[in-house]
C-alpha cells in the first residue's frame, strides 16, 4: 500500500469518527447515523446463525436466564473446563457466572494487584468469559472493548472463549461503528486502548495451505445471545 492510499483510509476512518480532515487528502465518506442503529431483537436473526455458521462460531439462544445457565454447564462439560477466567461484567454478574463455576468445580482466575500478570493467568485457563459491545450481522463478528476489569487477554489466550450478550447488541454491518465509536469519544473523550474485532475462532493457514484453528488464540468460540430482556446495571 502506497502512501497516498494509506493516507486516504485514514482520513476516511477520522472523518467518520469526527476528527478534522487531513490537509491535502480529499475523501468524503459514506454518511452514518448519528447514533447506531440497533436492530430489534430477533430481526435477521437467520442471517446472524448463517453469518455466525461460516466464520465457525457456535451460536446459542437462551429464551431466559436459565437457558443461559443450561447452555453454560453443556459447554463447561464438553471441554472438560477446570480453570476459567473472566470480565467483571454487569451481565455476567446478573447471569451469576460465578456460582456455575463453582458448581461445576472450576476453578475461577480473577487478577490480582499482588497476584500474576492476567495474562500468565489467562495462561493457565481453560475458558475465557466475555461480553461484548455489540455483533455484526454481515460478518459475524464480536466486538469487544479493553478496559480495566476487561482484560484483552481473557478473550485471546484461553483455547475456549465464551461471549455473552443480549439480544439488544446486534447491529447489521462494520458501517454501523463509526457511530458507536463517536458515542465512546463523547464519553469517554477517548477511545479505548483496544478493540478487538473477533470473526471466529483463531485461525491460520500458513503451513501447505492447511486451515489450523487455535494456532494463535483460542481454537472455539461459542456466542450465547440472552433474548430475555434483564437490567444491567
Amino acid at each position: 500500500m502506497n502512501g497516498k492510499a494509506r493516507d486516504r483510509i485514514l482520513s476516511s476512518l477520522e472523518l467518520a469518527l469526527g476528527f478534522p480532515a487531513r490537509d491535502g487528502v480529499h475523501c468524503t465518506p459514506q454518511s452514518s447515523s448519528a447514533t447506531p442503529q440497533w436492530l430489534v431483537s430477533g430481526e435477521q436473526g437467520q442471517d446472524l446463525e448463517d453469518q455466525m455458521a461460516s466464520v465457525s462460531t457456535r451460536l446459542h439462544w437462551a429464551k431466559n436466564i436459565q437457558e443461559a445457565h443450561d447452555i453454560i454447564r453443556a459447554i463447561l462439560v464438553e471441554h472438560t473446563v477446570k480453570k476459567a477466567v473472566r470480565w467483571e461484567h454487569p451481565l455476567l454478574e446478573v447471569l451469576k457466572v460465578d456460582d456455575l463455576l463453582s458448581e461445576a468445580g472450576v476453578e475461577l482466575y480473577l487478577p490480582t494487584p499482588e497476584g500474576k500478570k492476567f495474562s500468565q493467568v489467562s495462561a493457565q485457563a481453560d475458558l475465557g468469559i466475555t461480553s461484548a459491545e455489540a455483533i455484526l450481522v454481515e460478518s459475524g463478528t464480536v466486538v469487544m472493548r479493553a478496559q480495566r476489569g476487561q482484560e484483552r487477554s481473557t478473550s485471546l489466550i484461553p483455547p475456549v472463549h465464551l461471549a455473552i450478550v443480549t439480544a439488544g447488541q446486534v447491529l447489521h454491518s462494520v458501517r454501523d461503528l463509526a457511530p458507536l465509536f463517536r458515542e465512546w469519544i463523547g464519553k469517554e473523550g477517548r477511545l479505548p486502548s483496544a478493540i478487538h474485532l473477533v470473526s471466529g475462532p483463531s485461525r491460520t493457514a500458513d503451513i501447505e495451505f492447511i486451515l489450523i484453528l487455535g494456532a494463535h488464540g483460542p481454537k472455539a468460540l461459542h456466542l450465547l445471545v440472552l433474548q430475555e430482556p434483564i437490567r444491567i446495571g
